[in-house]
């Protein structure tokens, strides 16, 4: 199998394919984007030319126009042809058409209708596309008397219009042609020079089926490049095979670490109550949200477990407003004695509801929330927005906290990038990232120092059975 393989693979014969393909492709694109370019310049020239020659043509007309002399309008714009000028016509001031340059003129008077049912007749003279059509008018305007007696219209019909240097069309082509050709030559002159060397030793290891072998062939080949090479790749190989096992390992026991603090703080206020001296209802909730936090533990005891390998997402229909309700509690609670925090919740829709992995999400909506409460000093907000866009549920969470430095921003969410706790950040948000994406949604922050930081979490309210 590896025989054959090397049998047909060569370096000439990738190099003849390949570099001629994409260098031509290369020089198609930059004499398509020259000749667009020189196409555009000379319809704006043509445009600018049309310009100019309704000023001159409303020049004639005018006061033979003002004189209601029809006949010697007739003839005036008869005069202009019309390849050259384009289609002329005068309108009175009930849009009636009086003269034109056109023999014909029902082949254009649908559109001439269209044109003045959009009210433009009146306005100053400008070139506008309508149809297939560039069209150019100018109102027939008494300053003196302020008296609107008529429109001048002219129409270029763009369809017709073609590059005026057609030859350079043809000579680009010509020259793609040569260049494929000379480059081709070019490149196999070079590699029966550079290249045959490397394809004799191809076909020497060919002869062997063994990889080891062929290794073994290629540690004693006297050329010195090629064992530098194998050298680097051992190296590397080495380096790689230990270093992602580390870095992988290291990432997730860090942001597990960094996530068990959340819960575990919860569990610490509730075995700290004392219930007698408690309200009953108090501590009711924060039984329950004890039981949460341990729900939230052991999911991320079964990641650590299952790091290895891929894990579908968990999927279930559940309102997201509860839960941002609950969460808001907990994280808020756990601090209530460190920190006096209210909290806005009147944008939160009751019937928001998602098809997600509940237990995912409110992992991130935790770390986001804790990031927000930790990044408020003494007393703030946090406020929470919901709603709904076509098939995607939006999330808003803001504080009022310190922010976050505009040379952070793009880094936030990369696990290897952290900052102390003053702004309230941590290795969670690299998860957090992964989580969202994960369901086909995304993640994005709004922030600015010392004025609070927002965390804009957009969700599929129908996600898909993707995989983290």
């Amino acid at each position: 199998m590896f025989k054959k393989k090397l049998q047909q693979f060569t370096l000439k014969q990738t190099l003849l394919i390949i570099i001629p393909i994409i260098t031509s492709l290369g020089f198609l694109f930059l004499s398509y984007t020259y000749y667009h370019v020189q196409h555009k310049q000379a319809f704006q020239n043509r445009i600018d030319v049309q310009a100019q020659l309704m000023h001159s043509i409303k020049n004639d007309v005018y006061e033979t126009f003002k004189l209601r002399d029809y006949l010697e309008v007739k003839k005036t714009l008869s005069s202009y042809n019309e390849n050259y000028s384009g289609q002329m016509l005068v309108l009175d001031e009930r849009n009636d058409i009086i003269a034109s340059n056109v023999e014909n003129i029902q082949n254009i008077f649908s559109t001439v209708q269209k044109w003045i049912r959009q009210e433009k007749v009146k306005q100053k003279f400008k070139g506008e596309s309508f149809s297939h059509f560039i069209v150019f008018q100018e109102p027939l305007f008494d300053r003196e008397t302020e008296t609107y007696f008529g429109t001048l219209i002219s129409f270029f019909d763009s369809s017709l219009f073609g590059f005026q240097n057609s030859i350079l069309k043809y000579k680009l082509i010509l020259l793609g042609i040569i260049f494929f050709i000379v480059q081709t030559i070019i490149i196999v002159l070079l590699s029966n020079k550079i290249f045959s060397p490397l394809e004799d030793m191809l076909s020497q290891l060919s002869e062997e089926d063994d990889p080891e072998k062929i290794i073994q062939k290629l540690k004693n080949e006297k050329n010195t490049e090629t064992k530098d090479v194998l050298k680097l790749s051992s190296q590397l190989s080495k380096y790689y095979a230990k270093n992602i096992t580390d870095i992988t390992l290291g990432k997730l026991t860090a942001q597990l670490a960094h996530d068990l603090r959340n819960p575990l703080n919860i569990l610490k206020t509730y075995i700290s109550l004392d219930q007698k001296e408690c309200d009953n209802e108090l501590f009711a909730e924060m039984k329950q949200a004890s039981i949460r936090a341990e729900q939230r533990m052991g999911s991320m005891v079964s990641e650590l477990l299952d790091f290895s390998r891929t894990k579908k997402l968990s999927f279930s229909h559940f309102s997201l407003a509860k839960s941002l309700q609950e969460i808001s509690y907990e994280v808020i609670s756990s601090l209530q004695n460190q920190k006096h925090i209210s909290l806005n919740m009147e944008k939160v829709d009751v019937d928001t509801y998602i098809t997600a992995d509940k237990l995912k999400i409110e992992r991130v909506l935790t770390n986001i929330l804790v990031n927000a409460a930790q990044a408020i000093s003494h007393e703030g907000k946090i406020t929470i927005h919901t709603k709904q866009k076509q098939h995607y549920t939006i999330v808003s969470l803001s504080d009022s906290g310190c922010g976050i430095k505009p040379e952070h921003l793009d880094s936030i969410f990369d696990s290897t990038f952290t900052f102390g706790k003053k702004n309230g950040l941590g290795l969670g948000l690299s998860y957090c990232k992964n989580v969202i994406e994960a369901h086909g949604g995304k993640i994005e922050v709004q922030s600015k120092a010392q004025q609070g930081t927002t965390f804009i979490i957009t969700l599929p309210t129908q996600t898909e059975f993707n995989c983290i």
